[in-house]
């Protein structure tokens, strides 16, 4: 998929459906598609979003800002992990419009090593809090997949929601929508992956205008990263540890006798003048 956002805008029953893929960024054109939302409510669809950068983030919450200005409410599905990890980082990422689903990161271990992301519905998220990631299986290889973020961020967004109200015409387009397209389980082979060289930078303010990101390593690359740091011990050496030895006592007394001399011809001198 090409580093550009993709719009696909249609029509379900009464409700304005949007599909995203790609990257949001500064080329976005997020504000061109609110002219062609003229339903009273909007689905918008982001499984296949790869990535966000600031400029992207802030072109986004003001997009929503102007589809509540407009009284369209908005009613997120399918969001892919780029725009959860935006969520957990930015408290109005959102603005008013609620998350009715979302993927959740996973990877196969060797050797079918595969990405995948597990769909989950936010009324069976909320329903156990804590909410953990489920186990589940590879459709590939039927390995026990291995969750590929960390619990508590990736879900830390779900003490502050509140279960969302669905409209019955908004749950007949979301069903239409999902049916025969939306996976339980499904490949990410073509999300791009955070760089470990940006471990620890840190990501413009989405409002400053400026086009960094941050890339937030998942605990699969931390585990690497951690992996490939060799740690070196250097054997404990008594000797090399000990202080140096006092100088030879003979200088004491030379430099004592010396300083002795000297005292004793000042005194001579200024008893002769």
């Amino acid at each position: 998929m090409s580093d550009r956002l993709h719009v696909d805008v249609s029509e379900v029953e009464n409700v304005s459906y949007v599909a995203l893929a790609g990257v949001i960024d500064e080329d976005n054109a997020l504000s061109a598609i609110t002219e062609r939302l003229t339903r009273p409510f909007a689905l918008i669809k982001s499984a296949d979003v790869e990535r966000i950068n600031s400029c992207g983030v802030r072109d986004w919450v003001n997009w929503l800002g102007e589809l509540q200005q407009k009284q369209i409410e908005v009613f997120l599905i399918e969001c892919s992990p780029a725009m959860m990890t935006q969520v957990n980082l930015i408290n109005n990422f959102t603005g008013h419009g609620k998350i009715l689903s979302f993927y959740a990161p996973y990877f196969c271990p060797p050797p079918c090593e595969s990405d995948k992301m597990l769909l989950v519905r936010m009324e069976d998220a909320l329903r156990t809090q804590p909410f953990r990631a489920p186990v589940c299986r590879c459709d590939e290889c039927d390995q026990l997949l291995e969750f590929d973020d960390l619990e508590s961020s990736y879900f830390g967004f779900l003490p502050a929601v509140q279960p969302p109200r669905v409209p019955p015409e908004v749950e007949q387009a979301w069903r239409k929508v999902s049916s025969g397209d939306a996976k339980p389980l499904r490949s990410r082979s073509s999300m791009i992956k955070p760089a470990l060289a940006t471990v620890g930078s840190v990501s413009a303010s989405p409002l400053s205008g400026g086009g960094s990101s941050a890339s937030i390593p998942s605990s699969r690359e931390l585990k690497s990263l951690l992996s490939e740091v060799s740690f070196t011990h250097t054997p404990f050496d008594p000797e090399a540890s000990a202080p140096a030895p006092f100088p030879n006592k003979l200088l004491y007394v030379v430099v004592g006798l010396l300083s002795l001399a000297i005292l004793l011809l000042t005194y001579v001198v200024f008893r002769g003048g």
